[in-house]
């Protein structure tokens, strides 16, 4: 996008220069050519700019006829409307497409961020962590991923009602959100009531550490239990993997199949006995998960 973005700059600010000849013809007709108000309408009508962007480009087209106006000894009113166009083309410029830009940039947040949790959507966050995971291959960092899952909260929505049920999942994103506060980590809802986060990790056993002081974090939030089958107050299940650097090579490591193993290691935290976290361990000599540990009641 900055490469695109360079090369759409560059096209205008060409375009404004290899027109030069045109403006030696204003010049020297010494009045006000329909040409350059054609041209001036299309450079303000077409291209997207940025707040700077524009002053680049504008600062292009003043200087360059400025200086054929010079040399050519053009009229007063030639360098006052060449003034004033070109401070009202950038005003417009500024204003309108300013605003265009800040509507497309607002719809792109709201179409990466759910609706309820006010954290980012599965596309939003998918794509988000496919950047952070390149990043941390690129620099071999470990990088884990947690899938983590309200427990009974079926019953839940069944015996508080829904909305007591949004103010739940509102109050765990909350908390994953805050739990997760590094500048690396993406937390985003996955899906009803199933979260995802990831970040990077200095060590395997900073990743359990974290997976079991999650499970901690959400039981501390104190928020009432439909049944107590498993604790007193909502618990969640978490499923966990590790990416190790030079375990396997880079091409068969992807971030879809790190979610995958994360969710696979839910599923088994879900029939041991959830309020648990279970590691995804990819080891080919060991063929099986990791170790579960239980938050303390």
């Amino acid at each position: 996008n900055r490469k695109i973005k360079i090369i759409y700059i560059c096209f205008w600010v060409v375009t404004c220069l290899a027109l030069v000849p045109m403006y030696i013809g204003n010049a020297i007709a010494n009045s006000i050519n329909l040409d350059s108000i054609l041209y001036f309408a299309v450079l303000v009508a077409v291209p997207i700019f940025s707040f700077y962007e524009a002053l680049f480009v504008y600062a292009v087209y003043l200087v360059s006829n400025l200086t054929v106006l010079i040399i050519y000894g053009a009229s007063i009113s030639s360098y006052v409307f060449l003034c004033a166009i070109t401070v009202a083309g950038f005003a417009i410029s500024y204003i309108i497409q300013g605003q265009y830009m800040s509507i497309v940039s607002k719809l792109k947040e709201e179409v990466n961020t759910d609706y309820l949790t006010k954290i980012s959507n599965r596309k939003g966050g998918i794509e988000t962590m496919k950047t952070v995971f390149e990043m941390c291959k690129f620099h071999s960092k470990m990088f884990a991923v947690y899938m983590i899952d309200i427990d009974h909260f079926k019953d839940y929505n069944d015996k508080f009602g829904h909305s007591k049920g949004d103010k739940v999942l509102i109050e765990v994103a909350n908390s994953i959100k805050q739990f997760f506060y590094q500048p690396t980590a993406v937390v985003f809802r996955m899906g009803g009531e199933e979260f995802t986060a990831c970040c990077s990790v200095n060590s395997k056993l900073d990743a359990d550490e974290c997976a079991k002081n999650l499970l901690l974090a959400i039981e501390n939030l104190k928020l009432e239990a439909a049944y107590m089958r498993v604790s007193r107050y909502i618990t969640v299940s978490i499923g966990y993997t590790v990416y190790l650097p030079g375990q396997y090579p880079d091409e068969y490591i992807s971030e879809k199949l790190l979610v995958e193993q994360a969710d696979k290691a839910l599923y088994k935290a879900k029939r041991t006995g959830r309020n648990v976290s279970v590691c995804y361990n990819d080891d080919p000599t060991l063929r099986e998960m990791g170790v579960v540990t239980r938050s303390i009641p």
